[in-house]
């Protein structure tokens, strides 16, 4: 599901994440922040991927 963009960017040896990571990594951010709660990403990680595969 790579955009061209992504894809490029591999093809040059960049690391990269997707929508999802992106998604997941600032949850992780925005939840600590606003309630003082470290949460599992991994937790979080596995729950998008079984609303959107």
């Amino acid at each position: 599901r790579d955009t061209p963009f992504l894809a490029e960017a591999n093809a040059r040896g960049c690391k990269t994440i997707d929508g999802h990571g992106m998604l997941v990594n600032q949850a992780i951010i925005g939840v600590a922040h606003w309630t003082g709660v470290d949460v599992d990403g991994a937790v979080m990680r596995s729950t998008l991927a079984s609303i959107f595969g």
